[in-house]
């Protein structure tokens, strides 16, 4: 990857047979490995070895300086967790993401509506529309809470206020992530005063706002569709839709 900032470094030349560390600064653009900490590990011009820089009280720097160079806005990257995803930017100044490991198949933009569903996510809003439906309440609040896990690859939702049994699987529909399945007996709604027809579910969640969560860019704001239905021919197919906002937890 390259540099986004002129960073200062341990590099090594070689004297008399042994490497010899010095204290060095990159050019921002620089290209560079880097380890699972995200410290510069190798220049690749030169493919010269580095590692973290010393603490300089009050560095001297010789060498022709570069246009837009200042000794106080040298970056120092420092030795923490390991990263699990790099935030990166193109040529032309895109950012986006690499998971850690990754050589770029992986790599998604970051933008406010790529955060992966991760954690719990509480949904409230109303009943907007119903099908077959005599006493329909349009104007009456609804509240669910979601729990998703293992995005991405195989993504599952459960719901922790008890729409559904178990975790089901989560994939995308569109621009959404969608979950579908049959409703809990405790969650189905009645016809004609039956409530031994099974009632199916399905739920559209689309990401409004991201932001890194412990590395990752995860999803923190969604909006949701949640429609609830029985079976053609039964109940004459009757159904409610929801229409919900929610946040991460």
């Amino acid at each position: 990857m390259r540099l986004r900032a002129d960073t200062v470094v341990t590099a090594h030349r070689f004297s008399d047979g042994a490497a010899e560390p010095f204290a060095a600064t990159l050019q921002a653009g620089s290209a560079v490995l880097v380890d699972v900490l995200g410290v510069p590990r190798v220049r690749c011009a030169g493919v010269d070895p580095l590692t973290e820089p010393a603490a300089v009280a009050s560095p001297e720097y010789t060498g022709t300086p570069w246009a837009g160079f200042a000794p106080g806005a040298v970056t120092a990257v420092v030795v923490a967790d390991p990263v699990v995803e790099f935030a990166l930017a193109d040529p032309k100044g895109e950012l986006f993401r690499r998971p850690a490991g990754t050589l770029g198949p992986a790599d998604f933009a970051q933008r406010p509506d790529t955060g992966r569903l991760a954690g719990s996510y509480e949904l409230t809003g109303s009943q907007t529309k119903c099908v077959n439906i005599i006493d329909c309440d349009t104007s009456a609040d609804w509240s669910m809470t979601i729990e998703v896990a293992n995005c991405p690859g195989r993504c599952e939702a459960g719901s922790r206020t008890g729409d559904w049994d178990g975790a089901l699987a989560l994939t995308a529909s569109g621009s959404a992530m969608r979950v579908t399945g049959n409703l809990a007996q405790a969650a189905s709604f009645t016809c004609d005063g039956a409530v031994d027809i099974p009632s199916t579910f399905v739920l559209d969640v689309t990401v409004d706002e991201s932001r890194a969560v412990d590395g990752r860019w995860t999803a923190t704001a969604v909006t949701a569709t949640y429609t609830r239905s029985k079976p053609p021919g039964t109940c004459g197919g009757s159904s409610t839709t929801h229409a919900l906002t929610g946040t991460r937890g």
